[in-house]
């Protein structure tokens, strides 16, 4: 993100206005906690609190060592995410958390155009903010806004889930909020097929804190009004995205053409990965024929089990499980012109897999799950169904884009 702002003008405009200041100010000694900086790094570093004030509403927000929450200048923000003096309401309603720290809470607020606006954050002494690295508790200030939203009969007028980030996994907090008026009856959570009631504050509101990403826990919430009517919201749920069965971190599907003659490689690792993330090795094959007509079957997919310290190559392709605890697996893609449905069976149930874009698609299974009890049901649009009790369809692939 830092070098995409390196060649603005108005840096090395900033970086002169600093030059100019330091070189006025008396010189003091520096604190044990300051760090040494550039004069160019330090006007990076202010663009980015500026950017990052502008934009309350985005999905992460980090409290760093030695900082404060700035408030948003009114003239880098629009008038629909701007409160009004003296609209904000800390609301009695608390979520506690998960690890038996300070519970969470919503502000609400008026924007400047009437929309209703929310913030989240811990409660401490009867005020909103967050808790950083270092344990220090910092208030948001009044003009840090999560969101806003127009007001509805059957509808929520805000639902968000809020990433509050940190050094450990087990501390990164996942916070889902709403504020769906008075005609709200029921608020309840869902997270890897568990349901949960929540309570209900004042104007329709809710909000709950839940240990990790949303996408570790396929978070959703499902609203019922007044009227009958339903409103379904998934917050951590995506076709390429699976929830991991023992509870670690989610997985995403992901792939490309690796040959001439449309020949895919499907593979998958950890949604949000690290250098030392775990990656499985790929499932190649083609779902569609080469350039001379020939008709291919409309699927290819692996039916495996990784497991630690697995690694290895798929033609030029190196994979690496690494230390990660085994999984059963059935992954790789069908051709969703010719492949209506792909159903996956194995102990606990058969499972409707969704297909991300592409026709990709992946299901998991803890290390209780052997490869010889599942099998894969594809329901073609021709009206066949299939069955298959191993992997089908794979190539190696040899040849790559020119």
């Amino acid at each position: 993100m830092l070098d995409r702002f390196d060649d603005l003008p108005i840096l090395d405009e900033l970086a002169l206005s600093l030059d100019a200041a330091f070189a006025r100010a008396p010189q003091r000694r520096r604190s044990w906690w300051q760090p040494q900086r550039t004069t160019r790094s330090l006007a990076l570093a202010v663009l980015l609190l500026v950017l990052l004030a502008a934009t309350a509403a985005a999905a992460t927000l980090l409290a760093l060592r030695g900082s404060v929450i700035p408030s948003p200048s009114p003239r880098d923000v629009q008038p629909t995410m701007r409160p009004i003096a003296g609209s904000q309401r800390l609301l009695e309603l608390r979520a506690a958390d998960p690890s038996g720290g300070s519970p969470w809470g919503i502000r609400t607020a008026r924007s400047q155009t009437g929309l209703i606006c929310s913030t989240v954050g811990q409660v401490v002494g009867g005020r909103l903010g967050v808790i950083g690295f270092d344990g220090r508790f910092r208030d948001l200030p009044v003009g840090v806004l999560d969101g806003c939203g127009q007001e509805q009969h059957d509808a929520a007028a805000l639902i968000g889930a809020r990433v509050f980030d940190a050094r450990r996994r087990a501390d990164v907090r996942t916070v889902l909020y709403g504020v769906a008026g008075d005609r709200l009856r029921a608020a309840t959570v869902v997270t890897l097929g568990r349901r949960r009631a929540l309570p209900i504050g004042p104007g329709g509101s809710f909000v709950t804190a839940l240990t990790g990403y949303p996408e570790d826990v396929a978070l959703r919430v499902e609203l019922r009004f007044a009227d009958g009517s339903r409103q379904v919201k998934a917050m951590g749920t995506d076709p390429s995205v699976a929830p991991d069965p023992g509870g670690g971190p989610a997985w995403r599907i992901s792939g490309g053409i690796v040959d001439s003659y449309d020949g895919l490689c499907i593979s998958f690792a950890q949604a949000r990965p690290s250098l030392r993330s775990p990656t499985s090795i790929p499932a190649c094959g083609r779902t569609k024929g080469p350039r001379d007509g020939t008709q291919l079957d409309p699927y290819f997919f692996a039916i495996r089990r990784l497991r630690p310290h697995g690694h290895g190559r798929v033609g030029q392709m190196p994979w690496n499980w690494r230390g990660f605890p085994a999984r059963t697996a059935v992954w790789g893609s069908v051709d969703p012109d010719r492949v209506r449905r792909v159903v996956v069976h194995a102990p606990g149930g058969a499972r409707v897999v969704r297909r991300a874009i592409g026709g990709s698609f992946l299901a998991l299974y803890g290390p209780g799950v052997e490869p010889g009890q599942v099998s894969v049901e594809l329901v073609l649009r021709d009206g066949r169904q299939l069955r298959f009790t191993k992997s089908t369809g794979l190539i190696t692939p040899r040849k790559w884009p020119r």
